[in-house]
């Protein structure tokens, strides 16, 4: 799932890239008892965000994948104490 040419993402691209963000985000979510605030979520949502896009400019393309390596990136750095804990897909990270 490169870029083209001119670093623009195909439709197709585009609507994996925010199925797999809208699912992680959703998953997330759900998974606290409390709500996050508003700059808990802004941080959390960016840095889901900025993940996927690496992953993707790397040439990953299944959709599944991209979801585990976004998870694994996020859990080490709820282990680093860089991200706040709480979501079922970060569980076991500490």
């Amino acid at each position: 799932m490169v870029p083209r040419p001119n670093g623009a993402y195909s439709p197709q691209q585009v609507a994996v890239l925010y199925r797999v963000f809208d699912e992680l985000c959703d998953e997330a979510t759900a998974a606290r008892s409390t709500p996050l605030t508003e700059t808990e979520s802004k941080r959390f949502r960016d840095q889901v965000a900025t993940t996927i896009i690496s992953i993707i400019s790397s040439g990953e393309q299944d959709s599944a994948r991209i979801k585990q390596k976004v998870t694994e990136n996020l859990k080490q750095k709820v282990t680093e104490n860089r991200f706040p804990v709480g979501f079922s897909l970060l569980d076991g990270a500490r």
